[in-house]
């Protein structure tokens, strides 16, 4: 059983947990909601499905929602830090076990940018307001999640090579991003990087790019009182003809239409 990495999943919270003396996992069942969990310190037990599961320092577990957990006592008291997300499972041969070690070096300037983030953009202690960046707070989680994956040794050279260039893409989506970059960038043919990324995404890096780019604009008419100019801007496209012509074959509206229509249906909402 993996993670899925395609689509990637979505981020829902995060925090960072110590237990205290004689403190154990809950007991629950989670719904819809996954859960990573990464070890800092101490050990964490729980049963999962009956299953026990056995946690320490430098290890990662991923809980599917849907089962059942029951905490077990413990002598020496974890510290973990957690981010609840969608996501979706299968027994295919590529994306993230739910279980492995990790380097905390790697992921610590992510983590502490993601509970930053959530923490200013948090409604109440498990829910994120309605207008927070959903976009950079993916950005940040899946950055977790590629440096487990590319960590994990069961992944293959193509997984591996389609996973980095997503997650490329993804830190410089605004950027421009060529397939001639790309090949330079990870050593492969141009037409070899195209064939592997859309065997696995479904798209091509540019079409990949291209919906980073839209979901960052949405994201900013719908929040921002930014001209659909500057947003074109700030996602990338100096030709603003470019940028309404993607908006309009991504959501069938042009970018002005959209935040008319958004400003009219938060105003229904709000009566």
């Amino acid at each position: 059983m993996i993670l899925n990495l395609a689509p990637p999943p979505q981020f829902h919270a995060c925090r960072t947990v110590r237990f205290r003396p004689n403190h154990q996992h809950i007991t629950r069942t989670y719904y819809r909601v996954s859960v990573l969990i990464l070890m800092l310190d101490g050990e964490l037990r729980f049963r999962e499905d009956g299953k026990e599961i056995h946690l320490v320092k430098d290890e990662y577990y991923i809980q599917r929602d849907g089962l059942f957990q029951e905490g077990i006592p413990i002598d020496d008291p974890p510290s973990y830090f957690y981010i609840e997300f969608f996501g979706s499972y299968s027994e295919a041969p590529f994306g993230l076990p739910l279980r492995g070690t990790y380097k905390l070096q790697k992921i610590q300037t992510f983590i502490d940018r993601l509970t930053e983030l959530f923490n200013k953009n948090k409604q109440d202690s498990r829910h994120i307001r309605p207008d927070a960046n959903l976009f950079i707070l993916n950005a940040y989680m899946n950055h977790i999640f590629n440096e487990l994956f590319v960590g994990s040794t069961t992944t293959d050279k193509n997984s591996t090579l389609t996973y980095m260039i997503q997650s490329h893409i993804q830190s410089n989506f605004s950027k421009k991003i060529t397939l001639t970059d790309l090949s330079k960038r990870f050593g492969y043919d141009k037409d070899y990087l195209s064939e592997m990324f859309k065997k696995q995404y479904g798209v091509t890096p540019s079409q990949y790019q291209t919906n980073l780019r839209m979901e960052q604009a949405r994201w900013m008419l719908e929040t921002t009182s930014l001209s659909a100019e500057q947003v074109a801007l700030s996602v990338g496209y100096a030709d603003f003809s470019t940028f309404y012509r993607n908006f309009k074959n991504c959501y069938g509206i042009a970018p002005s239409s959209f935040r008319a229509l958004n400003k009219a249906e938060n105003r229904k909402v709000n009566k």
